[in-house]
């Protein structure tokens, strides 16, 4: 199996959770996760193992001074198996956490598993927003390529976008697609962003 610095190389700096690149992060954390045998744990399929009863105890009249019998529940010792999976769960919760920008620490303080870490990011970032909706169809707008920029670099921006707001079931159509990625071509480009436009027309299916 891989080893950890393996595994973080697939998290550099760059592609932590900022709040603006969730599809992209989820993709990469679920894949480290199953890398780690840990997946089953976030998402819920892997549930912690149940442990005994608690026992009442009723403490003997006698030796209380109001001389009323009292009953208390002793807590019992978790089991190995829950052990096991207090262990796995606290890893998976250490990897998740170790994968986001310090500004999210805030809204994921307070969660005390790895599953509730994980679905408050998703509750936060890919649950569709109108806002969010609008500002990232206003980014895929205004998205264009500089002439010293690679085309894999400004494709790659382009698709990011696309799936950022594909996350929020907000579908762009290859068209739409085709036509934004023409549109912010640079100058020296504009001959072959003609001639794919013209052969587009012609064949509309394309």
């Amino acid at each position: 199996m891989a080893s950890n610095i393996d595994l973080f190389g697939m998290l550099q700096a760059e592609n932590k959770l900022d709040g603006t690149n969730y599809p992209m992060w989820s993709y990469m954390m679920k894949h480290v996760l199953v890398a780690k045998q840990l997946w089953n744990i976030v998402a819920d399929i892997e549930k912690r193992p149940n442990g005994p009863t608690a026992q009442p105890v009723v403490i003997d009249p006698t030796s209380s001074p109001s001389r009323t019998p009292t009953t208390m529940t002793t807590a019992s010792p978790p089991t190995h198996d829950q052990l096991r999976w207090d262990g796995k769960d606290a890893q998976a919760h250490a990897l998740i956490a170790l994968s986001w920008k310090r500004h999210i620490v805030p809204h994921i303080r307070s969660c005390a598993t790895s599953k509730l870490a994980w679905d408050t990011l998703a509750s936060l970032y890919a649950v569709r927003n109108e806002a969010r909706v609008a500002y990232l169809r206003k980014q895929l707008e205004d998205v264009c390529m500089a002439e010293n920029d690679s085309v894999d670099m400004y494709v790659t921006r382009i698709k990011d976008l696309k799936e950022q707001l594909e996350n929020i079931n907000e579908i762009i159509s290859d068209v739409l697609l085709v036509s934004t990625l023409l549109k912010g071509l640079p100058e020296s480009f504009q001959n072959f962003a003609t001639t794919l436009r013209l052969v587009a027309k012609g064949n509309p299916d394309m």
